[in-house]
């Protein structure tokens, strides 16, 4: 599905395909994360943490999706587009990239932005979506 044209999360239609995305980067996590355990890629707390991590992702998302049925997110001049191609970056990486360590840093940007988008802040979102882009 392409992205809506215009800025980004400034309707209610952006802010649920967003969440839509950053949830299948959060099964993307899941899926890797338990791979990355069973063959020791990871250790039980790095495990542990991350699954917490990934709650608090789903939190989020939810959030999102209750915002969104509310208001839109106005003021950022970047495309919606960007933002999701961005989400969809990460999660190629998430699942594809060898070191699981990188892997989970971009999974902790993905988080950042999610909560950016969830409180609603303009500047965190721009932000967030730098860092995720930096890590991706």
């Amino acid at each position: 599905m392409a992205a809506e044209p215009g800025p980004m999360l400034d309707s209610a239609e952006k802010l649920i395909a967003t969440a839509q995305k950053l949830r299948e980067t959060a099964d993307e996590m899941d899926d890797r994360r338990w791979k990355a355990f069973q063959v020791g890629e990871i250790s039980e707390k790095e495990f542990r943490n991350n699954v917490v991590r990934g709650t608090f992702l789903r939190n989020q998302i939810s959030e999102i999706l209750l915002e969104a049925t509310k208001s839109v997110i106005q003021g950022i001049q970047q495309d919606q587009s960007e933002l999701e191609t961005a989400i969809a970056k990460a999660k190629k990486q998430i699942k594809t990239i060898n070191d699981i360590k990188k892997a989970l840093t971009v999974f902790a940007t993905i988080i950042g932005l999610a909560e950016a988008i969830a409180i609603g802040s303009p500047q965190g979102i721009v932000a967030g979506l730098l860092a995720v882009k930096a890590a991706a």
